[in-house]
Formats: structure tokens, C-alpha cells, sequence
């Protein structure tokens, strides 16, 4: 029984890696004064990089400003750890 739960998680993670290669991650950053989107891997330090809900968040960020977030009892802090794939 646990060889086919192991095939099942080895085939759903070459998916989601396949997926992942398919759909580029993108930031959206304020850089010389204007607000652009580029490829993720395509940032530098120093680049102030601007998300929201449902975007992904690029590694090695360090958060300085933080709006409307709520308050920390209503939500999951493992979902802001800035866990890398």
C-alpha cells in the first residue's frame, strides 16, 4: 500500500514542477522610481518588490512596510514565512 501512495506523490510533484516551469514568476517592483513587472529571477538587491494577495513572493525579501494586513489571530503565519519552492 505505501508503494502507491510514493508513486502518487513522486507523479503529483513532477506535475506541479512541470507546471511551475511552464508559468514564469513574475514581481511586480518599483525600481528607479517606476512600478514594472519583471521575471522574479530578474531581481537585484535594493529592488523594492510590491505584492498582494495571491501573488507569489519571490525569496530573500525583507518586508519594511506592511498595509491592511489582518490581525495576526486571523490568519495562518506559515503562510507568510517565505517558504522557496
Amino acid at each position: 500500500m505505501w508503494l502507491v501512495g510514493f508513486i502518487q506523490e513522486y507523479r503529483s510533484e513532477k506535475s506541479l514542477e512541470a507546471l511551475n516551469k511552464l508559468v514564469p514568476h513574475h514581481a511586480h517592483l518599483v525600481r528607479y522610481g517606476k512600478l514594472s513587472t519583471i521575471i522574479a529571477t530578474q531581481l537585484v538587491p535594493g529592488d523594492v518588490v510590491r505584492f498582494s494577495v495571491g501573488d507569489r513572493i519571490p525569496a530573500d525579501i525583507r518586508v519594511t512596510e506592511v498595509l491592511n494586513l489582518p490581525s495576526p489571530t486571523r490568519y495562518n503565519y506559515h503562510v507568510i514565512c517565505f517558504a522557496s519552492n
